[in-house]
Formats: C-alpha cells, sequence, structure tokens
C-alpha cells in the first residue's frame, strides 16, 4: 500500500519511510542476519559475531532509528497512520537503540589489505582507526612505518629482520582485534 502510495503520488516521495530508500530496487540485505545470532540461546554471540556483522548491526539499528524519527515528520502520521501506530511501538526500546548505535558507529571500516599482491578486488574489515582504540591504531602507525621500511630497504639482513617485526605487529593487532 505505500509503495503504491508513492506511484501514484509523487509528492509523497519526501515522505516515504527510510526503510524505503531503496538503492537501484535492491530489496536484497543480509544486515539483519545478527539479530538470529543474539536471539539463539545456544550459540554464544561473543563467539559468533564478527566485524563485519558488527557493521551489518550497525546499518540496520541506525535504519530503526531513521525510521523511527520519521514518523515525527510532518504529514506523515496522516498519510500512513498504521505504520506511524507500528513504528512508535518501538518507543520502549529507542534508548536501548541509540546506545547501541553509539557504542558500534564507525567502529568498523572495510578496508583494502596492506602490502598484497592482489587485484584490487579483495577487502577486509577492520577496527577502525581514529582513537576509540589507541592501541591498536598504534600498531597500525608501527605497522606503516615497517612496510615503507621493507619497500625501500635493500639490505637482506634488515628485510628479514623487518618481516619478522611485521608479523609480529600483524599478531598483536590479530590479537587486540579478537578481544576487541
Amino acid at each position: 500500500n505505500i509503495l503504491n502510495n508513492y506511484e501514484n503520488d509523487p509528492g509523497k516521495k519526501d515522505v516515504l519511510p527510510p526503510m524505503f530508500n531503496l538503492i537501484d530496487g535492491d530489496t536484497e540485505s543480509d544486515e539483519d542476519e545478527w539479530i538470529g545470532l543474539c536471539m539463539n540461546s545456544r550459540v554464544d554471540a561473543y563467539q559468533e559475531i564478527d566485524l563485519e556483522t558488527i557493521l551489518h548491526a550497525e546499518c540496520l539499528v541506525k535504519l530503526l532509528l531513521d525510521t523511527y524519527n520519521w514518523t515525527s515528520m510532518d504529514g506523515v502520521e496522516s498519510s500512513y497512520p498504521g505504520l506511524v501506530g507500528v513504528v512508535t511501538e518501538m518507543s520502549t526500546c529507542v534508548e536501548y537503540l541509540s546506545k547501541l548505535y553509539i557504542t558500534i558507529v564507525n567502529a568498523v571500516e572495510i578496508t583494502r589489505p596492506k602490502a598484497s599482491l592482489n587485484d584490487g578486488n579483495l577487502y577486509m574489515f577492520q577496527l577502525a582507526n581514529g582513537g576509540r582504540f589507541p592501541e591498536l591504531d598504534s600498531l597500525r602507525r608501527r605497522e606503516d612505518k615497517l612496510l615503507l621500511k621493507i619497500k625501500g630497504s635493500k639490505n637482506a639482513d634488515n628485510d628479514l629482520n623487518n618481516h619478522r617485526q611485521l608479523a609480529t605487529i600483524r599478531g598483536e593487532i590479530s590479537i587486540i582485534e579478537q578481544q576487541t
């Protein structure tokens, strides 16, 4: 019914709920897979939730909060009273969703692997740089410096030593990312 109203009255485009802001009509999403992990009492969520899952959760929680805020826009309640009624039932958990969002927003970033031979199509998830994880930021700066050293090194002994140090630093980064 909402999409029919949207197609029949182009003037209502500004009042569609955020969940209908589709990109190229793509309705497929896996942003909510993490919910099932949290709901299953036989699954240890801390063991099962990875960085990609946190990124999905960030997107879904933002969508829920945006949809909740959408209900307070002018003209929305009169245009979509049923949907507004359903969404406003979320009011009991909006505070918790807001706290969750503040905790996870920008905590994970998508990057390309450093110093690897790839075709540019590879990517990885990592905890974000920028102060939220100071120990991790420090290790990544050391990693970057070593990569520059290795790139400019002409001495085989130094190169081997630098590669060992790099492996150690990457191991420490991996441990911190798994603990966080």
